[in-house]
């Protein structure tokens, strides 16, 4: 176990038990011993629409990046969606970003220990100005029903085609709408 890794995971053991922990407004101060001011300011905003969050919002100005860019995710990510509209995005603006996805949770260690043996490679890559030695495939994704990474050339893999599915009862997922 590396030092990055034995601070990860006592604290992570630590923050486990606040994932569930209600009402919200209190959970910054539980985690950190204090309020946070942003985060306490995202819970007064949290209507649709708020004019709060115009000036946070950067879904105009991702087709106007042009340093090279190493995304990461995990399948059970919150911000999975934006991560791959942001990534579409880049890619239909010319630009050729990494992207990573995950068996975990944005707040998993796992997800912290995986981003942190990438992007000190890629850094390093970058700033010799060598990135395409990096890694051949700018897409690297894990396949969990096998359980093994994939590389792909881009994303979705070329030749798929998208579908929807939705939560059943019974914690399954289907095509299908569910009945209730």
């Amino acid at each position: 176990m590396n030092l990055f890794s034995s601070l990860l995971f006592p604290a992570s053991r630590r923050l486990k038990p606040l994932f569930a922990h209600l009402p919200l407004r209190d959970l910054d101060k539980l985690a950190t011993g204090s309020h946070a001011v942003f985060f306490q300011e995202w819970l007064e905003h949290n209507e649709p629409g708020d004019p709060y969050w115009e000036g946070r919002c950067f879904d105009q100005t991702v087709k106007d990046v042009s340093v090279s860019v190493q995304m990461m995710a995990g399948w059970y990510d919150i911000f999975l969606p934006w991560q791959l509209r942001d990534y579409r995005t880049l890619r239909e603006h010319g630009q050729r970003p990494y992207l990573s996805i995950g068996p975990w949770s944005h707040t998993s260690p796992e997800l912290a220990l995986f981003s942190h043996g990438e992007v000190i490679p890629w850094l390093q890559a970058v700033a010799r100005g060598k990135e395409e030695q990096y890694r051949q495939a700018r897409v690297r994704v894990f396949v969990t029903g096998v359980n093994e990474w994939r590389d792909l050339a881009d994303w979705p893999p070329p030749g798929t085609r998208a579908q929807r599915f939705h939560l059943q009862s019974g914690f399954g997922l289907a095509p299908d709408l569910p009945a209730a």
